[in-house]
């Protein structure tokens, strides 16, 4: 058995769990069944590796359960979910040991792996964008672990593809959903990847950084156009320290692009739509009441105000007096900011902040305008019990505790896709 795990990739098997639950596409995602066994699996492998637990998952768990037994006194439901938050904690574990199985150069091969995935996808949407009917007629073949709210309208998810029975703008125009659940998460995932691949990399101009681009244009997600430009004016302020002249030039290039972009019918008219319906709500099937990105953050901040510490997995007393339910919506900084309290999201922050700090060694303002790149997408994805908010918020705390260690444990993205 031994011998048998020592010729097998745990960086590959790591990773592929990291993906599955960031798709979030698979029913084999929403099974506790399969997610006791991936934790096995981790453990097993963590054990294996002779990795160590480290006090700062120990820290970090702690204050989770502080948060919900705070937030369970304050908002007083009938019962405290032992079972849940139990669950959730493992969740959080199995984010932890597929950072720790994998190593220091987790995100560059991670990088790599999603590179791949994307080359591997791309011509399936060309024949979906080309020939809806021959892929709509392969749903009762391929839709064997796809999610039941994709599943039910005619979709399918294979791990390399999500075939999306909903993913239309107006016009009929197709969005090219990738492996990912949605072209909105597939785009985050998408411009995570560029954002690393272009940091570490001094913004070299290659096919991985366009075949990138190229996708994310694909996904028509108003973030996803909205990070390139930030990306972009990260490029164009890298620019400065090379050469003032191409700095001059490229300023104007990048307004236009930035103009031509919002005036889009998919882009200036949605931000617009979900300004004017900040108010507006909806029940979905399964009950949940839904708001826009802009409206949840109004909520959750709103809320934060009157309960600044997070609720962890219990419904806001507060907005339950008030509004009378508590809402749903696709932003990853507003529910952590509803999760995880103020504590919580400026943990978040520092950290990410770090981690770009570190790894890609820019000067301030660069590294803010790529924070603000990653934290666009997050804002219109709701990632909060994803894994990659968490390996992100990990990864300083492990890998970079200081500048000499992490100018030892920095690959380059050239050696890792050589």
């Amino acid at each position: 058995m031994f011998n048998f795990f020592n010729k097998i990739d745990h960086s590959f098997i790591a990773i592929t769990i990291f993906l599955l639950y960031n798709a979030g596409a698979s029913s084999l995602t929403q099974s506790r069944i399969f997610l006791l066994c991936s934790f096995i699996l981790l453990l097993f492998l963590f054990i294996y590796k002779k990795r160590n637990l480290g006090k700062f998952i120990l820290f970090f768990i702690a204050f989770w359960v502080i948060i919900n037994l705070l937030s369970y006194y304050n908002n007083k439901p009938a019962n405290i979910h032992l079972l849940t938050l139990a669950t959730r904690s493992g969740v959080l574990l199995l984010f932890y040991f597929i950072l720790k199985v994998v190593g220091p150069d987790f995100f560059d091969k991670l990088v790599k792996y999603i590179y791949i995935l994307t080359l591997i996808s791309l011509p399936f949407y060309f024949i979906d964008l080309l020939n809806p009917g021959l892929f709509n007629s392969l749903s009762g073949s391929l839709n064997f672990m796809t999610q039941e709210e994709q599943k039910l309208p005619g979709g399918w998810y294979i791990f390399i593809y999500m075939h999306n029975a909903w993913a239309y703008l107006p016009g009929q125009i197709y969005r090219n959903s990738g492996f990912m659940w949605e072209p909105g998460g597939f785009s985050m995932i998408l411009v995570f990847a560029l954002i690393y691949h272009m940091g570490v990399n001094n913004f070299k101009w290659d096919k991985i950084s366009f075949t990138f681009i190229f996708a994310i244009l694909t996904t028509f997600s108003t973030s996803g156009y909205i990070a390139i430009i930030l990306i972009l004016i990260a490029y164009n302020q890298q620019l400065a320290n090379k050469s003032y002249a191409l700095y001059i030039l490229a300023i104007p290039i990048v307004i236009y692009l930035g103009y031509y972009m919002y005036n889009l019918d998919f882009m200036g008219s949605k931000i617009d739509g979900f300004v004017e319906n900040i108010d507006n709500s909806y029940k979905r099937f399964s009950g949940v009441i839904r708001v826009n990105r802009i409206a949840i953050m109004k909520y959750n901040f709103e809320q934060s105000l009157a309960w600044p510490f997070g609720n962890g997995l219990y419904e806001s007393k507060y907005l339950l007096e008030k509004y009378g339910t508590v809402f749903s919506g696709s932003n990853t900084i507003a529910n952590v900011l509803y999760i995880w309290g103020w504590p919580g999201l400026i943990l978040m922050s520092i950290s990410s902040y770090k981690f770009i700090k570190e790894k890609f060694r820019k000067t301030v303002v660069v590294n803010i305008v790529l924070l603000l790149a990653y934290f666009s997408v997050l804002f219109s994805n709701s990632m909060e019990f994803r894994p990659l908010i968490y390996v992100v918020l990990f990864y300083p705390f492990i890998y970079l505790k200081n500048k000499k260690q992490a100018s030892l444990k920095i690959r380059t993205r050239e050696q890792s896709l050589s």
